[in-house]
Formats: structure tokens, sequence, C-alpha cells
């Protein structure tokens, strides 16, 4: 009676001891694969927050608004093509200082556009500003997401250049910009998205 009694006991310290064991080993289980989460998620996240919130707003963790995509693309394209003082001198310091948000393909071509303008005489001595064309500003048909990362945006501008205060030149311009997705600079573009080029050619347009 007294060696049964005993060996229950055993028996029950083993089950508990096994029981134990299990536990444990499924803990350290759980916590590894806690770490290992941790350690593959990103050590930033990038959330973009539309200009304007009036109406409300949800937003993932690397989900780009239309707004804010039409927002960047004006601003960089805008302050690109305003000239302060001098059109040969401005236009190039601002590519330069902007070269973070437009790719290096890109950034060729507006040199080379920049270039011709000199040699036409287009620039030197000329004051440039740039607004937008719509009193609205914008609007939702002028973002129009393409894939993943790549959107096209439509930007419909003023251009009034002086040259010692005279009006030289006045347009209304159609830009069809190309904007993608691009962390290659992230010391110097925080946004994470560039200008890539033009979807069709930049057209003079006429608003009513």
């Amino acid at each position: 009676m007294m060696g049964s009694r005993l060996m229950n006991e055993m028996s029950a310290k083993d089950k508990h001891l096994r029981d134990s064991k299990i536990a444990m080993f499924v803990l350290t289980l759980i916590i590894l694969a806690l770490i290992a989460a941790l350690a593959s998620a990103p050590s930033r996240l990038r959330v973009y927050v539309p200009p304007v919130l009036s109406r409300g707003s949800e937003m993932y963790a690397g989900e780009v608004p239309k707004p804010t995509v039409y927002s960047l693309a004006y601003m960089i394209f805008q302050t690109l093509n305003t000239w302060d003082t001098d059109g040969a001198i401005d236009g190039k310091e601002n590519l330069e200082a902007f070269r973070c948000y437009i790719t290096e393909d890109f950034r060729g071509k507006l040199e080379d556009a920049h270039a011709q303008r000199l040699e036409r005489g287009e620039a030197s001595g000329r004051v440039r500003y740039v607004s937008e064309a719509h009193e609205t500003g914008y609007k939702e048909t002028m973002v129009t997401p393409k894939s993943a990362g790549k959107w096209h945006v439509q930007l419909d501008l003023k251009l009034n250049e002086f040259i010692n205060s005279t009006p030289v030149k006045l347009a209304t311009v159609r830009y069809p910009l190309v904007l993608v997705a691009d962390d290659s600079t992230p010391g110097c573009n925080d946004w994470g998205i560039k200008i890539a080029g033009f979807y069709n050619t930049p057209h003079r347009i006429i608003i009513k």
C-alpha cells in the first residue's frame, strides 16, 4: 500500500515535470518567433498624410494618397522652373538643389533643355514666376495611379517671364509628369518619390 502510494506520487511528479518542460519548450518557441518578427520588421514606417483632411482619411503605412502625389509634384516642378533673379543661373542651381527629387535620367534631359534655352537666349536675364493655372488647384482626375509606386500627374501651370520688369512671356502649359517611388536617396529625400519624366509632350493650353 505504502509502495503503491509512493509510486503514484513519483508518477505525478514526473508528469508535472514533463508538463513543465513542454510548457517551457512552447514558451521558448514563442519568444524565438517574436525575436525573429522584430528582427525582420522595418526600423521605420513611412506614412503619407494628405494635404486636406477635412473629409477624413484612412491611411496605411506606405500608401500614398493622390493629393499628396499631386502636391509633391507641384512643389518640386514649380520650384525647378522658378527663376528669382536670372534664368541662366537659377535654372542650373535649381536642378542641383532638387537632384534628390528627380531621377538621374530625367535630370539629364532637363539639363539638356536648359542648355538649349541658353543657346536660344530664352533664359539669361529673365525672371520667371510659376503658379497653378486652375483656381481650384488639385482635382482627383489629375493623378492616375499606373502601378504600384508609379503615377501620372497632370500639372497645368502659368508661366510669367520678365526682363527688367517687362513681361516677355505669358503661357499656360500642361505638363504630363511621371512620378515613381524611389528610395535611392533617403538622406535628402524623405518622401521616397521622384519625378521620372513626361508621359506625353508638354503643350500649351487655354483655360476658359
